[in-house]
């Protein structure tokens, strides 16, 4: 597990300043061999204050409320860890987006190959 609070300053070109944003990110496997892990994996964040622009709370165009823009989301899905060469390892892990407010919908994949070496 993984837990972050971010905090954003104005852009001075735009006089933009997006929201904070708490972020979590979660993993959890089981060991079927030595060398093989299968497990789920996912994420949330959720925005905590709103984004604001010339002093005012932003709104998407066409709102009749201030919503300040504060995206949400909620991801889980699959992941699969594989151990080689007796240190090396390969990691892939996919993610389906739901519950999204205020941000772009749709799914992650992550690949990730790690080799050691040494000097």
């Amino acid at each position: 597990m993984k837990t972050s609070y971010s905090f954003n300053e104005k852009n001075k070109d735009t006089d933009y300043k997006s929201g904070q944003i708490f972020h979590f990110d979660y993993s959890a496997s089981y060991k079927i061999t030595d060398d093989l892990m299968l497990g789920i994996n996912g994420y949330y964040l959720k925005q905590t204050t709103d984004d604001k622009q010339f002093g005012r709370t932003v709104q998407f165009a066409g709102q009749d409320v201030d919503d300040g823009v504060r995206g949400k989301v909620f991801a889980i899905g699959p992941a699969l860890h594989f151990t080689f060469l007796k240190y090396a390892s390969a990691e892939i892990r996919w993610a389906k987006e739901f519950d999204v407010e205020n941000r772009p919908k749709g799914e992650m994949l992550w690949a990730k190959v790690s080799i050691p070496y040494a000097f």
